[in-house]
């Protein structure tokens, strides 16, 4: 009985671990993924429920306050998280983030698009925790959104999401 499921084992764990089918490349990115989108929504939930006073002005795209934006914006983010938590083997769940980012990068372009010069604040209080500059946030956010774009788009097109 043993004898016989011992190659099933063995085969299951290289499957699990080889480096482009999913094993610890995937599992890292899901990882890092889930704390980046865990840290971004907290940062932002904190920056709205505090005197902010970028919470206060109008988003130039979308016409509405920042406040309401970033409250969004956050909860979007936490889903995220969760959905990975609970459900990172699901093809619709890697769609989902895909989708998400996108309209993420599609509004980042608009921002340019507008000519919006001041920093991003879509880390929320990060940038002030860690006592970096406006611009250096700035560019820390769009660092984090190519990382996610991309490890998304990745696990995507490489299949990692199954053996997540």
């Amino acid at each position: 009985m043993f004898m016989n499921s011992a190659p099933q084992i063995e085969n299951h764990i290289l499957a699990r671990t080889s480096t482009m089918s999913g094993g610890k490349c995937g599992a890292v990115f899901k990882d890092t993924a889930i704390a980046l989108f865990i840290i971004a929504a907290v940062m932002k939930l904190w920056m709205v429920l505090g005197d902010y006073r970028i919470v206060h002005e109008s988003d130039p795209i979308l016409r509405m306050p920042f406040r309401s934006v970033f409250s969004t914006v956050a909860l979007l983010e936490l889903a995220c998280a969760c959905l990975l938590v609970v459900r990172s083997n699901r093809i619709l769940v890697w769609k989902f983030l895909a989708a998400f980012l996108t309209l993420v990068v599609i509004y980042r372009v608009g921002l340019w698009l507008v000519d919006y010069r001041l920093p991003c604040s879509c880390l929320g209080v990060l940038p002030d925790w860690l006592g970096l500059s406006a611009k250096a946030g700035d560019w820390l956010a769009k660092g984090i959104l190519a990382y996610l774009t991309i490890g998304v788009y990745s696990v995507l097109i490489f299949g990692l999401y199954k053996s997540n």
